[in-house]
């Protein structure tokens, strides 16, 4: 770099430093926000696969009652009618 009058290559020297930090803090921060973002992310899917499970387990519940209950109509309305009425 040329020679510059009075102290300008000192302040030219300051501010790449300065720049120099700043990109540095930058690549940090971006490093923890990118690992911070992958462990929202990891427990984000972990509570989705358990939302999905407990939705499957109650449709099958659902479902399970559903049939014991018109297996158990349809029992009690053979059993309590009259004889000759079915």
């Amino acid at each position: 770099m040329p020679d510059m009058p009075g102290d300008t290559n000192l302040h030219i020297g300051r501010m790449d430093g300065r720049l120099t930090a700043l990109e540095s803090r930058i690549d940090r921060h971006e490093s923890f926000v990118g690992t911070k973002l992958g462990i929202i992310e990891a427990k984000l899917d972990e509570v989705l696969m358990a939302q999905a499970s407990g939705l499957g387990s109650n449709w099958a519940f659902r479902w399970i009652v559903g049939v014991a209950l018109s297996v158990g109509a349809w029992l009690h309305g053979h059993y309590t009618q009259p004889p000759g009425t079915h």
